[in-house]
């Protein structure tokens, strides 16, 4: 909503996400994947920025669900999380899912899950192709 509020810096661009106020990432499938396979490398992503996968908050629990419920990603779908911060005071947040089908799914609980989420592509790279990924983002 507000991107002149997001802090670019590698260090930083997470922890900013929340100034702006909302935020949306939109995922475009490059090959035809599972929903579960997507889901476990999420997990592993997660895992890599101290996120316990084996006891993950209701809400990214909610997320993971939603997710694995996708069958299969055809090349081009796209996925897209929107994540808003309407009470900042009260440290909420709403995640608004869209899945290639153009359903929706709202989850919302304390800010940490989103926060959580969004390590994934900004916080501490899993592997090389998320680190390049996160450069890109970052321009």
């Amino acid at each position: 909503a507000n991107p002149h509020q997001i802090n670019k810096d590698e260090d930083y661009i997470l922890s900013s996400l929340k100034k702006s106020q909302a935020v949306q990432l939109r995922l475009t499938m490059s090959r035809d994947l599972a929903g579960k396979n997507i889901t476990e490398s999420f997990k592993e992503a997660l895992e890599t920025n101290g996120v316990n996968t084996e006891k993950l908050s209701k809400e990214l629990e909610e997320f993971m669900t939603e997710l694995a419920a996708v069958k299969e990603f055809k090349t081009g779908d796209a996925f897209s999380m929107t994540a808003s911060w309407s009470d900042p005071k009260n440290n909420t947040a709403t995640l608004i899912i869209e899945k290639p089908d153009h359903s929706t799914k709202a989850i919302t609980g304390d800010e940490t899950f989103v926060t959580d989420l969004f390590s994934i592509w900004f916080g501490k790279p899993a592997d090389d192709k998320l680190a390049e990924l996160k450069k890109v983002l970052l321009k």
